[in-house]
């Protein structure tokens, strides 16, 4: 039930910021978090990895234990 909820509240922010996702994609997400292990997005520049990440981070972690590590190609 709780995991349903916090689900839930994780569509709502994403669709309020225009980002709309299978729910299976959501499950990923969150499973990998859990559990985790590393998850890299890839994709082509412009496609949003980014903003979704940092959309994430606010809303699971608290903000003084994030940090923004920028990469670049070949990296």
């Amino acid at each position: 039930k709780r995991y349903k909820e916090l689900k839930n509240e994780i569509v709502e922010i994403l669709s309020k910021n225009n980002r709309k996702f299978d729910s299976h994609f959501i499950d990923n997400i969150l499973i990998s978090i859990h559990q985790n292990t590393l998850t890299l997005f890839a994709g082509l520049p412009g496609t949003g990895k980014t903003s979704l990440v940092r959309l994430l981070m606010n809303i699971l972690s608290p903000q003084e234990r994030n940090r923004e590590i920028a990469v670049g190609r070949g990296w």
